[in-house]
């Protein structure tokens, strides 16, 4: 279950449902998509196995606050310039999710300085939440699979349940924020 939510995933299909949304043109999809890909997903996800295979971080989740912190403030940066590079393609519907997202790392990453809560839980809740105003409909049924993915981080010992509850609350709470801001 830990897998099927993992955050990269997650984000990455949120960004293709928000390419579908934006009626961009080729040369749009191309341009953002090499932001995105090529500018913040790839050199993030290489860096991570690059700091697992050189024993830098101690497992794929850095389940250790101390190694998260680090590993955040790489990915926020990479992330701070993909959303300054799509601000300038100018779409909104596609800048105002950077900027969402965005805000989330950048204040995950704040709360991870002093405590450390689940990414996955807060990536999937925002995730179905996203889901929920975009498309209505049976999509809310998706809130059913919260509950087995905050089990499955609580069973492999990635987090305690005030970890997983706090990082849906957290969520919840982008999501809500995306809604006011009218940036989802």
């Amino acid at each position: 279950m830990s897998r099927i939510f993992e955050p990269v995933l997650l984000f990455s299909v949120l960004f293709v449902l928000i390419l579908l949304r934006a009626s961009l043109t080729f040369y749009e999809v191309l341009l953002v998509s090499g932001i995105v890909f090529i500018g913040v997903l790839f050199p993030t996800f290489g860096l991570l196995v690059y700091a697992l295979r050189t024993k830098k971080i101690s497992n794929w989740d850095i389940s250790n606050r101390k190694e998260r912190v680090k590993a955040l403030c790489i990915f926020l940066l990479f992330l701070l310039c993909g959303a300054i590079g799509i601000a300038c393609v100018g779409r909104m519907i596609v800048t105002n999710f950077f900027v969402l997202i965005t805000i989330m790392y950048f204040l995950f990453f704040l709360i991870t300085l002093w405590f450390k809560i689940s990414g996955h839980m807060t990536m999937a809740t925002l995730f179905v939440g996203t889901l929920i105003v975009w498309f209505g409909g049976f999509t809310w049924l998706l809130v059913f699979a919260l509950p087995v993915l905050a089990w499955s981080r609580v069973v492999l010992k990635r987090h305690t349940r005030l970890q997983v509850i706090t990082g849906i609350i957290f969520g919840a709470c982008i999501v809500g924020v995306g809604i006011l801001l009218h940036l989802i």
